[in-house]
């Protein structure tokens, strides 16, 4: 299979294409993919309501609801099962190895850090960031983190 000017394998059935909400050089809609498509994937999960799909009412894991500054060692690790239930149900092709949290106050606003580590041979890490002012999300960030290359004898 071509694609994008690059030859892939037909027996890689986990790389796949993502639309993106943003434009490209060409202004058309943006497409990612392998490791960025799955960190898309990961984000919208994140971001996303219960609720949204009637057909799928318990998809989403809704981040916005939590208050990062009364996460807890308790509310952490439920966060966690939560996290790891989500993607295994919804991107099933990551699996999970571990899920770190940890929070910050910076400047007056709460930062909730999210780092997923995957046994993939597409993505290493998708570590997410949130930033909370009182109870309401005001930014977020991610970022992909690809297996390093393994070089043979030198």
């Amino acid at each position: 299979m071509f694609r994008q000017g690059r030859i892939i394998p037909a027996e890689s059935e986990h790389l796949i294409g993502e639309l993106s909400f943003e434009l490209n050089d060409f202004r058309q809609q943006k497409v990612l993919y392998d490791a960025e498509a799955y960190g898309n994937l990961s984000k919208r999960l994140m971001l996303m309501r219960k609720g949204t799909f009637p057909s799928d009412p318990d998809m989403g894991i809704s981040i916005d609801s939590y208050r990062f500054n009364d996460l807890d060692m308790l509310a952490g690790g439920e966060l966690k099962e939560i996290i790891r239930d989500q993607h295994q149900r919804y991107i099933p092709q990551l699996a999970i190895e571990d899920i770190k949290i940890s929070t910050l106050n910076y400047g007056g606003m709460w930062v909730l850090y999210i780092d997923i580590v995957c046994l993939s041979d597409i993505v290493r890490e998708i570590d997410h960031a949130y930033a909370q002012v009182n109870k309401s999300l005001v930014s977020s960030n991610i970022s992909v983190t690809r297996p390093a290359l393994i070089h043979g004898g030198q």
